[in-house]
């Protein structure tokens, strides 16, 4: 029974390998649009106004101290929305991607999430570094 469960996970291994060794050049394109989308975010905050990154600045410790509070998460309600709106993504780029005309379309929401991963993670590292500078 063990022999049997572990050999289908070799032959499952062997299929995602042999998938992503056909599909290489596919993979190869959609990671380095999604880089061009990270680098693309983080070069977007260095652009952003003083008055947009005080703001953004300000949202951060808000929400960081509303964490610090009293302030309680529902993670039931907060898994239950990202697995609907993930799925949701998922079944969109699944239809666009199956046809030639969305091909693009998949293109430009990847690099879109990468656009977003980028400026999300430069305007807390910024923010970050702006509390350190006028706190000391």
């Amino acid at each position: 029974m063990r022999e049997h469960k572990k050999n289908k996970s070799i032959g499952i291994i062997e299929i995602v390998k042999g998938h992503i060794g056909a599909n290489k050049k596919e993979y190869i394109t959609i990671s380095i649009i999604f880089l061009v989308g990270i680098v693309l975010g983080v070069m977007l905050i260095n652009q952003v106004s003083e008055t947009n990154s005080k703001q953004i600045q300000d949202y951060l410790t808000q929400f960081i101290e509303a964490l610090k509070t009293d302030y309680t998460i529902d993670q039931g309600i907060v898994l239950k929305n990202a697995l609907v709106s993930n799925l949701i993504f998922a079944l969109i780029l699944w239809f666009m991607g199956s046809t030639v005309v969305g091909i693009p379309i998949v293109y430009g929401i990847v690099a879109t999430r990468g656009l977003c991963i980028g400026y999300t993670i430069s305007s807390i590292f910024a923010s970050m570094e702006l509390r350190k500078s006028t706190t000391f």
